[in-house]
């Protein structure tokens, strides 16, 4: 999405930058590992205000550029992720089908497994079930509100599932910070949890860091994204 007050190359120029950054970091610590570039797509609008989602016709056409920017820059998978809406996280996932890469389809929702648009995490992931992710995910839910995400999306598809939550609490003002008590090792913990409802798909987002993620290879068989 080009933004307000930046050339239109821009976006090109700087995705092209990331994506190379990206590759320059793989080549010197794969260490013999196999390693994907991700490009990420998210909401175009605020994260956790739904009801500031753009037009369809802006959602169609800003995402459909920004998953073509990615492929053509060099990203070997995409990830939609943080989307807090069924239409906007549907056109997103047609966007990115479309550039054959293959891609994951990630929801941010409330406590109570719901989107924050109020619709139900499961009719979001049967919605984008026919456009063939490689996995359906929540990411940035509290670690708290992840095993029953997890419990819906489990009876909800097939698909491989999994989650990448953030480590972080909601003060009264509506601020996010980070929770000093999501140490490494208790989030490597919660995860055993995870992945006895099924998970495949694990990680971390806010407030996450190396520490975390290592904690997690340490712990757990198997860690598909990091």
């Amino acid at each position: 999405m080009t933004k307000v007050g930046r050339a239109p190359g821009d976006a090109d120029r700087l995705t092209e930058t990331a994506l190379r950054l990206a590759a320059e970091g793989r080549d010197r610590g794969a260490g013999g590992r196999t390693v994907w570039i991700g490009g990420s797509l998210g909401p175009l609008e605020d994260c956790y205000r739904p009801e500031d989602a753009p037009p369809h016709e802006a959602m169609e056409r800003e995402h459909a550029d920004q998953a073509k920017r990615l492929a053509r820059a060099g990203a070997e998978l995409l990830l939609l992720e943080t989307f807090n809406r069924i239409d906007e996280a549907t056109i997103a996932a047609r966007a990115a089908r479309a550039t054959g890469l293959p891609f994951t389809v990630s929801f941010v929702c409330r406590g109570d497994a719901r989107l924050f648009s109020g619709e139900p995490l499961a009719d979001a992931v049967r919605a984008v079930e026919p456009l063939e992710p490689a996995a359906v995910l929540v990411n940035c839910t509290p670690l708290d509100e992840t095993a029953a995400c997890l419990d819906v999306m489990s009876r909800a598809t097939a698909l491989p599932f999994g989650c990448y939550p953030n480590a972080g609490v909601v003060g009264p003002t509506g601020a996010w910070s980070f929770d000093p008590s999501v140490t490494p090792e208790r989030f490597a913990a919660l995860a055993k949890d995870w992945m006895r409802l099924g998970a495949q798909v694990l990680g971390g987002c806010c407030g996450t860091s190396p520490e975390h993620i290592r904690a997690l290879r340490e712990s757990l068989p198997l860690v598909l994204v990091e």
